[in-house]
């Protein structure tokens, strides 16, 4: 008995012109047959990449700097600080390089006790001068001269003042404790204080003199003359003297030998 001839499978689409042997159109794979197209494949994957390179440019316009958009933390420390206003009384100045200047000892005698010394103390507010008793403390004077030689008192402020006591300077720290790193000592004499004498302030050593820290008197009265010795006196400027406050400055200290 002869056999049946295979059974024909039909398949949708139309035979091509001049193909005899065709059983319809290949299956297509994946949507709309992407994966059975493979230039299609091609360039929908290039417009995918493109467009998401294109969106990773966009993001960074977007967000910007991070460290631009970042939010300062506040510690615990910092909420409900105020920084202290300091009184007049308590400002320290920034010292200068000849203003720290530090020496072990007191310098050696250096002047002629036999000559006159004058101090100009140039300030904010004018100028001073005042006669400086080198006969009768020739050690304290040999000192304010080396010092304002060495331009230590320059830029330094009056960091007391009273106007029915005294007014005080040279002293670097600003506080009334600085000095050049040394004391003097005792020098007393027969001067007797009055308005406008200079007088060096007591030290941290008893029978000690500060090194560079001295004071002009404005009301002798209220001064304990039995600890203390004059060793200047101011001969013209009073009024400059009178006008100080705390925070003026001393601008510079010069010294004329005759």
């Amino acid at each position: 008995m002869p056999k049946k001839p295979p059974k024909r499978i039909k398949r949708k689409g139309r035979r091509p012109r001049g193909v005899a042997d065709w059983s319809g159109p290949a299956k297509k794979h994946g949507p709309f047959g992407i994966f059975s197209n493979v230039r299609l494949f091609y360039i929908i994957g290039i417009i995918i990449m493109v467009g998401g390179t294109a969106m990773g440019f966009g993001g960074t316009r977007l967000c910007g700097n991070n460290n631009a958009n970042r939010v300062a933390t506040v510690t615990p420390e910092s909420v409900g600080t105020e920084t202290a206003t300091p009184a007049p009384g308590e400002i320290t100045p920034t010292a200068t390089v000849e203003q720290v200047k530090q020496w072990a000892a007191p310098p050696e005698m250096s002047i002629d006790p036999a000559k006159t010394y004058t101090a100009t103390i140039t300030t904010n507010k004018g100028v001073i001068e005042a006669q400086l008793f080198a006969a009768d403390a020739p050690n304290t004077v040999n000192n304010f001269v080396f010092l304002a030689q060495q331009h230590f008192f320059d830029s330094l402020p009056f960091y007391y003042v009273d106007p029915g006591y005294f007014a005080a300077t040279g002293d670097p720290a600003g506080n009334g404790k600085g000095g050049p790193g040394y004391e003097l000592t005792d020098e007393p004499n027969a001067h007797a204080f009055d308005v406008g004498s200079l007088g060096m302030f007591a030290g941290e050593t008893d029978s000690m003199r500060s090194g560079s820290r001295f004071f002009i008197v404005l009301n002798p009265s209220r001064l304990d003359a039995t600890n203390f010795w004059p060793f200047g006196e101011v001969k013209s400027g009073l009024s400059v003297l009178q006008s100080l406050v705390e925070g003026d400055t001393v601008t510079s200290v010069e010294i004329q030998v005759q």
